[in-house]
């Protein structure tokens, strides 16, 4: 159940009336946006595939039930449209598309809308044999979806770890240590709680104690603080683990003892990775990441099928594929081999 008076407060008049004027799909469904106060959904499976919608108002249920009829006869409209339509030279794809049709038209004419008093319910009934294709195309598409959302949510963690990078080196006109020292020059601690303070992460920045060790009873507890930023949405394992790590290792980005100049950088900013994806057990306070001998790609990834994001030195985040050569990926992460990759 959807209790869409909260919505509405959410949204508000003015934002609702210039979605409306921007998107006049919105404008069809006004009378239903402005009159229903809960919006119940459900859906059964027994011999035949019941789908169940119920919109509750204290007015205007007429108006509702007007424009759910319209909205029906604008689909069926528009699935025919779509038929006649079809091109492309992919027959696999277009007998996909055409069959995801056929039970959207099924679906459509099986559709009953009803009021009783104010409140209008909108009914479908489907054959078990007309709702498993369905439900066997749509599945797949659902995940696919959700993994497609997953793998930009994690490209978006990226370009803001790469953005703050940036961020630092306009200030201190180098990249921060892989491991950053505290105040006594020797107490370790992570590169991701150097960049804290440029994800706005200010106040958790100030927390922690620079003074005491990555581990420290204190520092502990900001550990165990989630920092969306360095979770990918894919990883199973621990909450406040880090997804995201950097590879150390003679003339890797963050290799060298001094903080990485863009001057130094030979093989071009373009061209070598600075972060990755990868999943490890490692706290994201813990100054610990990924070892490079320059020879034995290290595993990479684990979240995603196919491959794994990578942000590159000049703020870019790019798909590298599993089946990418080793010896290119290699090129990629040394910053002064002289192999510059052609994208």
């Amino acid at each position: 159940m959807i209790d869409v008076r909260v919505a509405r407060a959410i949204v508000g008049d003015a934002q609702a009336q210039v979605a409306a004027a921007n998107a006049p799909v919105l404008g069809l469904i006004s009378p239903i946006w402005e009159n229903t106060d809960v919006a119940s959904f459900g859906l059964n499976f027994n011999k035949n595939l019941l789908l169940n919608s119920t919109l509750y108002q204290e007015k205007n249920g007429e108006g509702v039930q007007d424009t759910l009829d319209a909205l029906l006869i604008l689909a069926k409209n528009m699935l025919g449209q779509m038929k006649r339509g079809m091109k492309g030279d992919n027959v696999k794809e277009r007998l996909a598309l055409m069959s995801l049709i056929n039970v959207a038209e099924n679906v459509l004419k099986s559709t009953e809308v009803t009021r009783k008093a104010e409140n209008v319910s909108l009914t479908t009934t489907m054959a078990e044999d007309s709702g498993a294709p369905m439900i066997s195309m749509m599945v797949p598409a659902i995940m696919e979806s959700r993994e497609r959302a997953r793998r930009m949510q994690s490209v978006n963690n990226l370009k803001q770890i790469m953005l703050a990078l940036h961020n630092y080196y306009d200030i201190h006109k180098h990249f921060p240590l892989a491991v950053v020292m505290g105040p006594d020059g020797k107490t370790p601690h992570s590169w991701r709680v150097a960049i804290l303070p440029y994800l706005e992460q200010q106040a958790l920045y100030d927390q922690y104690h620079m003074n005491e060790p990555w581990d420290s009873e204190h520092n502990m507890k900001i550990a165990r603080t989630v920092v969306p930023i360095f979770h990918n949405p894919n990883d199973d394992g621990a909450v406040t683990n880090s997804s995201y790590f950097v590879l150390v290792g003679d003339d890797t980005a963050f290799g060298n003892k001094a903080g990485l100049e863009f001057k130094k950088v030979i093989d071009g900013t373009s061209n070598t990775i600075a972060v990755v994806e990868a999943k490890r057990d490692i706290p994201w306070t813990k100054p610990e990441d990924i070892p490079f001998d320059g020879k034995k790609i290290p595993k990479l990834g684990g979240f995603h099928q196919g491959g794994f994001n990578v942000g590159f030195i000049d703020g870019a985040v790019r798909f590298i594929s599993d089946n990418l050569d080793p010896k290119t990926l290699r090129n990629l992460l040394i910053i002064n081999d002289g192999n510059v990759i052609n994208w």
